[in-house]
């Protein structure tokens, strides 16, 4: 499951290539954890990915602390970082050149999930505690990242919220989709 999202979300973003640098070395991350039952070996679908997209395994740690890992990086390289979930089969490139565009106006930009979550990030300065005492997987992951943001005093930006893939429900949704 994980994987086939992965995937589409790449492609739906293949577009931005030349267009976006995704990290601070020009790959993709991801924070999955090797957890694939599904009899492919992770390390070989990791090679594939790589192959195809130049693809990065994450730092270690919660994902708090991978996405503000990430987003330092990037933005201490003199760059913007920009997340995006891959669980999120309805982002396309349209969306991450918006908030990209938004950046230059504002400090932290985010496109919210229809759940309370949010499918992508992009800032122009560090995040040292944007990400603290998130509680994710919850209703509640905008709302807390939101406040310790706007109570750090950076501009923000919400854009229109998509939907994600969080459940068996969403699953459906996805594969129904056009």
């Amino acid at each position: 499951v994980y994987f086939d999202l992965l995937e589409t979300t790449l492609r739906n973003l293949e577009s931005l290539s030349p267009t976006l640098v995704w990290s601070h070395r020009g790959s993709v991350s991801t924070g999955c954890e090797p957890d694939i039952s599904d009899g492919i070996s992770w390390h070989k679908r990791v090679e594939t990915l790589e192959r195809l997209y130049g693809f990065d395994v994450q730092s270690a740690g919660n994902l708090g602390g991978r996405m503000r890992n990430a987003i330092n990086s990037a933005v201490n390289s003199g760059l913007w970082g920009i997340i995006v979930g891959a669980d999120c089969p309805s982002v396309t490139a349209e969306h991450i050149l918006q908030v990209h565009e938004c950046l230059s106006a504002y400090d932290v930009v985010l496109i919210p999930s229809d759940d309370g979550g949010y499918v992508a990030i992009g800032s122009r300065v560090t995040l040292p505690a944007a990400f603290d005492h998130c509680r994710w997987g919850s209703g509640h992951a905008l709302a807390d990242t939101l406040e310790r943001l706007q109570g750090s005093g950076l501009t923000v930006k919400c854009l229109a919220p998509l939907w994600d893939v969080d459940t068996l429900e969403d699953w459906e949704r996805w594969k129904k989709s056009p």
